[in-house]
């Protein structure tokens, strides 16, 4: 990145939208650049003045730098005066801040409806608002700085070129710390200041303000006095300018990642186009297929040097914020197949919670691949395993989805993993409170809806004892015929021995019926009768209690997407539930196919 090249292009384009704004509403502009520098001097005088008061009380007689306009027997007089003045100033401070909001609001959203007819956005005009604040308050902190800077000049001009030198060589050395390196991988330090901006920048401040400080210090240190009023100017002064110029700095960052917003809300000649992401940027620069080819070899030369790399695919991954690769590669002359996981940032989470599950449960038993890589690359976060034979089950999971689930589901889980998993996460029942429930009621329009829901409510705690009496069982969202694999050279023999669940990043722990698969009857009563067997459960009443649970999910479901009505159908059938239990006709409600 060449700041100077940086600088000059948004510099170029920031005058050309300021003239743009400033043209079409030069009233509203002219005020709300007025606004901005006089709210900075009000908010100033309304902290100094009450330091001044403090000093005029706590001083004997009048202090010498108030003694040319104060006499003696108008002290008093002049300590409610600054008194007044700061509570005005203070006003002022907000009454300017409150007009600022409301002509930018104006201004800005009228010159973005010249420019476009249809809206681009949702709430276009408080950001229309937005932008024009923030190009107006730009060019007011830079007057301000200006200002400040002339002021400098004649009351204190040590102050002033120290100020120039020292923002001087900054700029330079940041100039230099951005050079070179990556964009999307970028060396510590520029990645410091690109992703930590602000902390970078009041580092900058902190190191301007006690330097600027030190200087107006120095005649008093070493004997030569000075004004003690221009001293305290200088330094609140001081303490403006530095975070004027800071928020200078700001606002051009945050305006130039808007550029190409803010060039189709003001110019008719550019459309709205969202740009990519830079995470998306970084995945796509990181993987490419040189890089990823490189990277692999490198793992595999540490891992496992008996395998030589044949090629890195793309595979279309249906795990959500995980991109998978497909690595082929040769081992004892012999093809073998692994996959890569790559989680960005915000879903790294998710492998440290499956490197716990497997500190509770052995790979072997939830038919899990073998880990033969963890490590970084960048931001991401990269698991490889073994892919078995590369091919997935496809057309064959339905036939062997009862047993996959019978085996899973009938687990016996450790109680340390239990309790840890009960310790951060609730369970289905415990999630479902009469609270979560009571947003409901705004869609309940008649009174048969209102018994309904009362009479759901009523309900709850029997609900609630149901739903506990059932085993808790381990869950994988990603069980599925794209996510299991033939074990390597097992391909053509489908047996259920022969099974790799290839992913365990997304599991959980829910009671017995929630993510269950959808199956026909048949399949249904052999998975239920297995399961009655394997968990300990009363054959006759587990179908029943199943389907409670499964329309609880689904009523989860329903509200979290504020789809009311069709939460008030799954109270009907769960009401429906109860009854044919109350009437002992558990036989004739069948399990139905819940929502995976």
């Amino acid at each position: 990145m060449n700041l100077v090249s940086a600088n000059h292009n948004f510099w170029l384009w920031f005058w050309k939208i300021f003239w743009v704004f400033f043209k079409s509403a030069p009233f509203f502009s002219f005020f709300v650049i007025l606004f901005s520098i006089s709210a900075k001097f009000t908010r100033m005088l309304a902290f100094m003045l009450p330091l001044k008061v403090i000093l005029l009380v706590g001083t004997p007689g009048i202090p010498r730098y108030f003694r040319f306009f104060i006499e003696p027997e108008d002290k008093m007089q002049w300590v409610m005066y600054l008194i007044v003045g700061a509570i005005a100033c203070y006003l002022l401070t907000l009454v300017f801040n409150f007009f600022i909001k409301i002509l930018s609001r104006k201004a800005g959203g009228g010159i973005f409806d010249q420019a476009n007819e249809i809206a681009l956005v949702s709430a276009q005009e408080d950001q229309a608002g937005g932008y024009y604040s923030r190009v107006c308050r730009i060019f007011a902190n830079g007057l301000f700085v200006l200002l400040v800077l002339a002021l400098f000049y004649f009351v204190n001009t040590l102050l002033l070129y120290t100020l120039l030198a020292a923002i001087s060589i900054q700029g330079a050395l940041s100039t230099l710390f951005l050079l070179g390196s990556e964009e999307l991988n970028p060396n510590p330090i520029k990645k410091f200041i690109l992703e930590k901006r602000r902390s970078y920048l009041e580092s900058l401040l902190a190191f301007n303000f006690f330097g600027g400080f030190f200087v107006i210090l120095y005649p008093y240190l070493v004997g030569e006095g000075g004004n003690i009023l221009f001293a305290i100017i200088s330094f609140l002064l001081l303490r403006q300018l530095l975070g004027s110029l800071t928020a200078v700095i700001n606002s051009a960052v945050v305006l130039s990642a808007e550029k190409h917003k803010i060039n189709a809300f003001v110019f008719r000649e550019f459309q709205l186009a969202h740009k990519e992401k830079k995470s998306t940027l970084a995945l796509f620069d990181a993987f490419s297929k040189t890089r990823r080819t490189e990277t692999l070899e490198e793992v595999f030369s540490l891992s496992a040097p008996s395998c030589q790399l044949r090629d890195v695919e793309w595979r279309d991954s249906t795990l959500p914020g995980v991109t998978q690769l497909v690595v082929k590669a040769s081992s004892d002359e012999q093809s073998a197949f692994y996959l890569e996981n790559v989680f960005t940032a915000k879903n790294k989470h998710h492998l440290d919670n499956e490197e716990y599950l497997f500190e509770q449960l052995q790979r072997k038993r939830l038919w899990a691949p073998e880990l033969i890589a963890r490590y970084p690359v960048n931001n991401f976060e990269c698991q490889v395993v073994d892919y078995g034979s590369g091919l997935t089950l496809g057309s064959s999971f339905n036939r062997f989805q009862v047993k996959i689930f019978s085996h899973l589901w009938g687990l016996h889980l450790p109680e340390s993993l239990v309790l840890a998993y009960r310790a951060s996460h609730k369970l289905l029942h415990e999630r479902l409170t009469k609270e979560f429930f009571e947003r409901v009621q705004i869609a309940v329009d008649s009174e048969e809806e209102e018994q309904i829901f009362s009479a759901f409510l009523g309900s709850l705690d029997v609900v609630y004892s149901e739903v506990e009496s059932l085993p808790v069982v381990l869950i994988n969202p990603d069980v599925n015929a794209t996510n299991l694999v033939w074990k390597a050279g097992k391909g053509d023999q489908e047996e259920l021995e022969n099974i790799l669940i290839t992913s365990w990043a997304r599991w959980k722990l829910e009671p017995l019926g929630v993510g269950f698969p959808r199956l026909n009857a048949k399949q249904t009563s052999q998975l239920l009768d297995t399961l009655a067997v394997s968990l300990s459960q009363d054959q006759a009443n587990l179908p029943v209690k199943v389907k409670l649970v499964q329309h609880l999910a689904n009523l989860e479901s329903s509200v979290s997407k504020m789809k009311f009505k069709a939460a008030l159908g799954q109270m009907t059938k769960i009401l429906e539930i109860f009854e044919a239990m109350n009437h002992e006709k558990v036989e004739d409600v069948g399990v139905v196919d819940a929502q995976t």
